[in-house]
């Protein structure tokens, strides 16, 4: 059995069936990544100006934990270092920001970013993980100040970090939004022209199928024909192939002259036999018959379940005919000798013919029954 060429489409595709290129993604991640290390180095030498050593420390970890990330984007395990990568900022996040302002902290504002980017590369479950992880870190910031777990800094005055900060989320969030939707575009185009191309063959090979000498057939196991070129239809004395699936509704009964054969052939299919050349009388729309050579498939979807039954037919009602008659005649020609009450028996001889070279024969035969001779 064939499985059909339009298998069912995974409900989780990886990465290179949606981006189409899985090493222009680790490119880009490679380089956000980068973007990331360079942004967290910046943000220890801005701590260290106010002498946060706490901040600078918890900075120092991220970079490192970032870096290390570079491992998996190697291996091309892309989705589990955009989500190692996403963990690590929004817990950096809300340390930093516990340390200093809780939920006012400016880093804060890095959150929704880094789901975004992540909902571009990670798959629904671990999006669902990384919104709950989100939303409890947010839940301590508020309530751990409320119930008085920790103490937040007061905000006297704006700091120059604090603008370096926001342009560094700004910045990372531009970029790597921009090169996976770039990415994301480019994929989408050469979707759309695979897509003309298959439609295209499809309507080259659906117009050689439908004008094709040979007929060919799609039905369901069931017994209803799914598609018949104009040579079926017209063979089995349709107008149409439309005409022919609306009116043909059991293949077993209408089509089949002994309906045990289309169980015969079903059980052989389900097995995963290919049938070849299996000749059957069928029934043409007016109640004539004719004789068929048949040659039909099952056709499988991605988990092994039959789609349907495909194949040609061909009419062969001519050489079927001649085939009986010849048949018929030997059987006539067999049983006239048996039934003979005399034996025969040929004679031949050769003679030169007169005028002729003494090599040019001709040869002369007598067919003698055993009565004849007597009489003579």
């Amino acid at each position: 059995m064939t499985k059909s060429p339009t298998d069912q489409i995974s409900s989780n595709p990886s990465l290179s069936e949606i981006y189409r290129d899985a090493q222009t993604i680790t490119n880009i991640f490679y380089w956000f990544i980068a973007l990331i290390a360079l942004g967290l180095f910046a943000g220890i030498f801005i701590v260290m100006s106010t002498n946060d050593v706490f901040a600078a420390t918890s900075l120092g970890l991220g970079l490192l934990s970032t870096l290390a990330c570079l491992i998996l984007v190697r291996r091309q395990k892309i989705e589990l270092a955009a989500v190692t990568l996403a963990i690590i900022l929004i817990i950096l996040i809300t340390l930093n920001a516990t340390h200093g302002l809780g939920i006012h902290h400016i880093s804060i504002f890095a959150y929704p970013v880094v789901l975004i980017i992540a909902s571009l590369i990670a798959r629904k479950k671990l999006m669902i993980f990384l919104t709950v992880l989100t939303i409890l870190c947010t839940a301590w910031l508020v309530f751990g100040e409320l119930n008085d777990f920790y103490t937040p800094a007061r905000l006297e005055r704006s700091v120059p970090g604090d603008f370096f900060s926001v342009s560094i989320i700004l910045i990372l969030t531009a970029v790597m939004v921009r090169q996976l939707t770039e990415a994301l575009f480019q994929s989408n185009q050469k979707l759309k022209h695979e897509l003309r191309e298959r439609k295209l063959a499809e309507a080259k090979y659906r117009s050689i199928i439908e004008n094709a000498v040979d007929g060919f057939f799609q039905s369901t196991p069931d017994g209803r024909f799914i598609s018949v070129n104009n040579t079926v239809a017209h063979m089995y004395g349709y107008d149409s192939p439309q005409e022919m699936i609306q009116n043909v509704t059991d293949i077993s009964s209408q089509i089949y002259v002994n309906p045990e054969l289309r169980a015969s052939v079903r059980k052989r299919l389900t097995n995963g036999e290919k049938i070849t050349g299996f000749e059957l009388q069928a029934y043409r729309k007016d109640g004539s018959t004719l004789w068929v050579s048949l040659n039909t498939q099952a056709i499988l979807d991605a988990k092994g379940e039959v789609l349907h039954y495909e194949g040609t037919v061909e009419d062969i009602t001519e050489r079927k005919l001649a085939e009986m008659t010849l048949q018929k005649n030997q059987q006539r020609l067999e049983a006239f000798f048996n039934q003979s009450l005399d034996g025969f028996s040929l004679a031949c001889s050769m003679h030169p013919n007169n005028g002729m070279t003494p090599r040019t024969r001709t040869a002369s035969c007598s067919i003698f029954s055993p009565t004849s001779i007597l009489q003579k």
